[in-house]
């Protein structure tokens, strides 16, 4: 993967041939913009896992700007959180800014922070599963090479963190069982890496996927959770291989943006999808019938639809 990456000259290469729409954005943009009265956070509460750095950092601050109510992060470094924290404040003032250290592959760790939230605010309206990541992100190990224990540390961030955070969420605020469930609305942070089979990347790719299932899922198990998978682009980050670095020209105030907008009445038609940031959400709109009619962001199994009677070979 990385040899063939290390060829490519244009910043755009990994993003212009992944376009669904005719424009793509690398920055935010109006649409998307958290300050944009039609991506308001105000009287929303959220929780970001990760939310102290990176991706997440963006996107926390990006729902400061949306004027959220509460805003709720997690990670294993206190001293991330408390700089997040500090942002918050200086951003808006007025929304009650929350940091709750957790590891959150770790199941009894991930029950103790739902019933903390719980506790501290009663109803939580949006999660954002925010951490994922590779080990070994430069080595390209196949599989064979990738040992066992790295491989599945990859399967563990990635996925379980996803599946311990929505499990306890929806048990700690009353969707499981309840024939009134509240609404709420649930974003996994994604990657193209989950549509493509890549050397070197088994782990991760294979992880992501079922990530981008997991919310598939979640939409028809639980009508009353709005729930999407996010790209958010190649974004310069401490964790970004080496070789991406020309690349990652996408700001992490885009991916954020995207968050607000998807947790908005904007964003009911691509439930249970996957999104790309680098998308024109305008253009998006225009066609959301047809998304949805077709089901274009719906993850697929086969490149074949088998049949009573067999495939008709070389007929279609």
């Amino acid at each position: 993967m990385s040899a063939a990456v290390a060829q490519l000259t244009d910043p755009d290469a990994l993003t212009s041939p992944f376009a669904l729409t005719k424009n793509y954005y690398r920055d935010v943009y109006p649409a998307v913009n958290p300050t944009n009265s039609k991506n308001s956070a105000k009287g929303k509460s959220v929780l970001i896992t990760g939310g102290g750095r990176g991706i997440g950092l963006g996107i926390t601050l990006s729902w400061a700007k949306a004027g959220a109510s509460t805003i709720i992060i997690t990670g294993r470094t206190m001293t991330f959180l408390e700089s997040a924290i500090e942002e918050i404040r200086k951003i808006s003032p007025s929304t009650k800014a929350l940091a709750f250290p957790c590891n959150v592959t770790d199941p009894t760790a991930v029950q103790s922070l739902f019933a903390k939230t719980k506790s501290e605010i009663g109803h939580l309206d949006v999660l954002i599963c925010n951490v994922g990541g590779i080990s070994h992100a430069e080595a390209d190990l196949k599989i064979g090479e990738k040992s066992p224990k790295d491989f599945f540390y990859d399967i563990d961030i990635n996925l379980k963190s996803d599946y311990l955070c929505i499990h306890h969420y929806l048990n700690a605020f009353g969707f499981v069982n309840n024939p009134t469930p509240p609404t709420g609305t649930i974003i996994s942070v994604s990657t193209a890496t989950a549509g493509f089979v890549l050397p070197g990347l088994s782990s991760y790719g294979i992880a992501k996927l079922a990530a981008v299932r997991l919310m598939e899922f979640l939409e028809l198990e639980y009508p009353t959770i709005r729930g999407f998978s996010v790209a958010p682009g190649t974004v310069l980050t401490d964790n970004l291989a080496t070789y991406l670095h020309r690349f990652a020209l996408d700001t992490m105030e885009l991916a954020g943006g995207w968050t607000t907008y998807l947790a908005s009445e904007q964003g009911d038609y691509l439930k249970g999808d996957w999104v790309s940031v680098n998308w024109d959400a305008v253009e998006m709109e225009e066609h959301k019938e047809e998304i949805v009619g077709k089901q274009l962001l719906k993850s697929g199994f086969l490149n074949v639809t088998p049949r009573p009677g067999g495939y008709p070979w070389g007929e279609l």
